[in-house]
């Protein structure tokens, strides 16, 4: 397969690869939401190469028409392949293994497809241009649409840019990949190609069209604002010409291009930045990302800042996961299982955030090794074919691309994402083969064996030295390939139906109803826990809506769901967690148990300890194991919000009112929020019977806590509220003007003595705009001051009640807060 298979000269060879890397990058947009989709999706072009590539081959070892070739290429695949069957069969969660096997069969094929078909010069710089030309195409419409998103907010451009995530956190473009660092990483592989289209193309057309797609991709690049990635990009281009001239494949004609390439770019960049636009809001946030970590590394927070820091706890963290998974790891993409169980600091990702300690943690040492061997093969074979090229250094230029795309995966997220898999399999399948066909490299070339054939009737048996082909490896090779593609079928259809059953979740929700296709998708794939976790969610939601008579069905059927995927995935605090909460929620003993489970699956967490101190005062009316739990929550956070909600229930059962406001009060100025703080401080002010602590803190909580309508409405019933009707949204005024002012007031008002309004500017001290209103006065003209500072200012009304607020910290019963008037100069 890797070294006896002569390549057919067929165009459509070509057109399938283009197809795999146009499809690779149109996916990763179109399955943004649905990565595992995606992912499956695209695999499923590498299932069909293998089979275009393993069926043939393997009826010509039934026929023997050509000799068996084993190169030691081939040796390490098959290793790779019996590697990935032992990391099923110890994986802590198969369901996440079958899925990674799955992506690497998907890699197989494509690499042998490319081994195959695509093994020569003109084939490479076609894929190559092919992944620039749909890279350069992708960015322009993405950032097209970077642009026009904050301008056009309704429409078909809006709903695209929203679909494709143009725009990340904090503004960043993440186009495609809605993570603007591996957008970055991305991106490093058609730079590299860009910049040796235009240095080292042999047509003056050639080198515009690399020139004008470089512009673009760098234009993209520089809005994605990653630190890594630029640091990585410009190491690799600047190393770029001096490892070609090293290694003989730049020549000193191609290193004056270069250096014109790069002129180009610097003048470019030194007028965007001269521009005020494109300085002030893509420079400037770019240069203040990286005075961030400056300021870390100079503070010796590198290691500890919120900006480096939890990249260098994962390699950090690697040292105990590795104590307790070193050959053979956890399985391959069961990081997000156990990766909790290990870490030293509150940092939550289900994906490594590095290559490195992705290999090392899920496929321990032997993983780690075979890995880095097949990416230096690789590699090795990719430098090869360069120096076999006419054209040295364009095939150098892409082979570079690729190694700085892997080593920008060392440091970020660039893993997660497959389409960086398939294009390095598609190319430097196309770079082996480029060597197999000139016979230059040891590695894809192997000692042909052939079948031994009978001799002819009376002639003299001869014992043959070479042995025989055996019958049962084709027979062996085609079953392989079936169940490969039936597993390929069932994973796809139960991802596909779990999908179609999320977004059925809402109207199942108003009828009572478990959506069917999770059902389906846990017959297709009973390995993987998602599926029952989601069921279990499902009825969990309908068992707390639904009448009493259908809600222990529910509660039954979530419970079993919970407890298939806990076996499912043992090990994943996510999961057991939902499971802990479900049984407390539900008033069950064995919510005790489960807590006490999380406490070693995720031992760093306080409110893991907090939780299971919650249970302990519920089920077993036992305040000493609760406070045990709270010393290990303490010691982790001392400043934990819910300490203080446990310290307040315990004060509570001893009859301690007044404590257990205080820690309640603190529990909420710590969270503000959060749900239980205000509802436990609501029930004391209700129990100590003071009307005016009760309305104070129903306000506080119906404006800071994450669900304040139950709070509002009950307010409404013991107080006055207001609600502002003027100033409308985007009313302006110049200093010196007049506002009209206007609000309504519901709820009782038997204890409204007089209302006050304030202003509050962009800037300054807030404004008396007026005092002592009587009740009944709902409007006003507000004469805006001559010297009012210029933005945005905001008008109060507070509904002053000091009779019905005594024994409060404060004399009004609520206040409003209108909508922005912008004052201008």
């Amino acid at each position: 397969m890797t070294g006896g298979a002569t390549p057919r000269s067929h165009d459509w060879h070509v057109w399938y690869l283009s197809l795999i890397i146009v499809a690779s990058i149109l996916l990763v947009g179109a399955w943004t939401r649905w990565i595992r989709l995606e992912q499956l999706s695209t695999a499923w072009l590498g299932l069909v190469a293998l089979l275009m590539v393993g069926v043939p081959w393997l009826r010509r070892r039934f026929r023997a028409e050509s000799p068996v070739a084993v190169s030691p290429l081939a040796w390490l695949l098959i290793a790779v392949a019996v590697f990935g069957l032992l990391s099923f069969a110890v994986s802590v969660h198969r369901g996440a293994t079958l899925q990674e096997l799955l992506k690497l069969t998907g890699l197989l094929g494509m690499f042998l497809f490319a081994l195959a078909f695509a093994g020569s010069e003109d084939r490479l710089h076609t894929l190559s241009w092919v992944l620039f030309g749909a890279s350069v195409v992708a960015m322009a419409a993405g950032i097209v649409l970077y642009v026009l998103s904050p301008r056009v907010t309704t429409g078909p451009i809006a709903s695209l840019a929203h679909a494709l995530v143009v725009r990340g956190d904090g503004g960043r473009f993440s186009a495609f990949f809605s993570y603007p660092n591996a957008l970055a990483g991305f991106l490093i592989l058609p730079l590299c190609i860009g910049v040796g289209l235009f240095a080292f193309g042999r047509r003056g057309r050639e080198r515009v069209l690399g020139l004008a797609g470089t512009v673009v991709l760098m234009g993209a690049f520089v809005l994605t604002g990653s630190r890594g990635g630029m640091i990585v990009a410009a190491g690799v281009l600047l190393l770029l010409p001096v490892a070609g001239w090293l290694c003989r494949c730049v020549s000193r004609r191609q290193m004056a291009h270069i250096v014109v390439a790069y002129g180009v770019v610097a003048v470019m960049v030194v007028v965007s930045i001269a521009v005020p636009v494109s300085r002030d809001r893509v420079w400037k946030p770019l240069v203040q990302r990286f005075v961030a970590v400056v300021q870390e590394v100079l503070q010796g927070q590198a290691a500890t800042g919120g900006q480096l820091g939890s990249r260098f706890q994962m390699f950090r963290d690697l040292g105990p996961y590795l104590r307790v998974y070193p050959v053979l790891g956890s399985g391959l993409g069961t990081y997000a299982s156990v990766y909790m169980k290990f870490r030293s600091q509150l940092f939550f990702a289900t994906d490594p955030h590095s290559l490195v300690v992705k290999s090392l943690a899920e496929g321990g040492i032997l993983g780690f090794v075979l890995e880095l061997t097949m990416i230096a093969v690789l590699l090795w074979l990719g430098f090869r074919a360069a120096r076999l090229s006419g054209n040295r250094a364009l095939t150098f230029a892409v082979v570079v691309g690729i190694a700085g795309t892997l080593i920008h995966s060392c440091f970020d997220i660039d893993s997660m994402f497959y389409v960086i898999g398939a294009l390095c399999a598609v190319l430097l399948g196309s770079c082996a083969g480029l060597t197999m066909q000139a016979g230059a490299s040891y590695w894809v070339l192997g000692q042909p064996v052939r079948r031994t054939v009978s001799p002819a009737p009376g002639a003299k048996h001869v014992k043959s030295s070479r042995p025989r082909s055996r019958p049962w490896l084709p027979t062996t090779g085609l079953v392989v390939l079936g169940l490969a593609a039936i597993v390929f079928a069932l994973a796809t259809s139960a991802e596909a139906c779990f999908i179609a059953g999320l977004r059925r979740v809402p109207a199942s929700m108003t009828a009572w109803s478990v959506p069917r296709e999770f059902e389906v998708a846990k017959r297709l794939d009973s390995l993987d826990a998602r599926y029952p976790l989601q069921t279990a969610a499902s009825a969990r939601g309908i068992a707390e809506v639904a009448p009493a008579t259908l809600a222990m069905t529910y509660r039954d059927q979530a419970k079993e769901s919970y407890q298939r995927a806990i076996s499912l995935d043992p090990l994943n605090p996510a999961v057991q967690i939902q499971y802990a909460q479900f049984l407390y929620e539900f008033g069950d003993r064995d919510a005790v148990d489960a807590f006490q489970r999380l406490t070693t699956l995720d031992p760093i967490d306080p409110g893991t300890w907090t939780s299971l101190a919650h249970a302990h005062i519920v089920f077993n009316h036992n305040a000493n194991l609760a406070e045990q739990a709270l010393d290990e929550a303490r010691r982790l956070d001392p400043t934990y919000y819910d300490i203080a909600n446990v310290t307040g229930q315990i004060a509570l059962d001893k009859g301690d009112v007044v404590a257990a406001e205080a820690a309640f009060r603190q529990s909420v100025k710590s969270s503000p929020s959060q749900q239980i703080g205000w509802s436990e401080l609501v029930d004391v002010c209700r129990i100590s019977g003071q009307q005016g602590k009760l309305i104070a803190a129903l306000f506080d909580a119906s404006v800071n806590a994450q669900d304040g309508s139950a709070f509002a409405a009950e307010l409404q019933r013991l107080a006055p509220m207001a609600q502002w009707t003027s100033p409308a949204a985007g009313t302006s005024v110049v200093p010196g003007g007049t506002v009209a002012l206007a609000w309504n007031v519901t709820g009782t008002t038997d204890g409204l003595e007089y209302q006050t309004i304030y202003a509050a500017p962009a800037t300054g001290d807030w404004i008396l705009v007026a005092d002592g209103l009587k009740p009944s006065v709902r409007d006003l003209t507000w004469q805006v001051p001559a010297t009012i500072p210029a933005g945005p200012c905001h008008v109060y009304v507070y509904l002053q009640a000091p009779k019905l607020m005594v024994g409060s910290d404060r004399g009004s019963a609520s206040y409003a807060v209108s909508s922005p008037v912008q004052v201008g100069q």
